[in-house]
């Protein structure tokens, strides 16, 4: 081969891999309230964050964790101290009960959705606080950035480009 076909065929090559990265969806988790995005970003598969609050009668953490995959968003754990005033006491029909001396960890049960609602309480009632574990910083305090707010938390799919 000539010089000028091997040329053209790797400056070819190189376009359709800037173009299929470019122009190929991914999986984008997005956090908003109202019709105003607070936060968007690319997910890869199994993409983890964290929902906490503070129990307004135990006044004890809970947390929830949630995973992206494939274009939905998948409860992974919930995780209490106690077992009073409303929280968890039945083990998820397709999950189960993890007791490790710190929390009860109900883990499974296939819910997923491609949106939830997500209500913010406030410095007194909630602290609700939102964990991005891959990011910098980790750790939204969603009850100082949007107090008694309802936010809207979904997956959708979008090219980067």
């Amino acid at each position: 081969m000539g010089i000028k076909i091997k040329v053209m065929l790797c400056f070819s090559m190189i376009l359709s891999v800037l173009l299929f990265l470019i122009f190929t969806p991914v999986w984008v988790l997005t956090v908003s309230d109202g019709g105003r995005e607070i936060l968007s970003r690319p997910s890869l598969l199994g993409y983890p964050f964290i929902t906490r609050y503070i129990h307004s009668v135990e006044k004890t953490p809970v947390e929830d964790e949630y995973r992206v995959v494939g274009g939905r968003i998948w409860g992974w754990e919930e995780r209490v101290v106690s077992q009073n005033a409303g929280l968890p006491i039945v083990v998820p029909r397709n999950g189960r009960l993890i007791v490790d001396g710190e929390w009860f960890r109900f883990r499974g049960g296939r819910n997923s959705w491609d949106r939830f609602y997500y209500r913010v309480g406030d410095e007194r009632l909630g602290r609700n606080t939102l964990i991005l574990p891959l990011e910098i910083p980790a750790i939204l305090e969603l009850f100082s950035l949007f107090p008694s707010r309802r936010l809207e938390i979904s997956v959708r799919a979008e090219p980067l480009g």
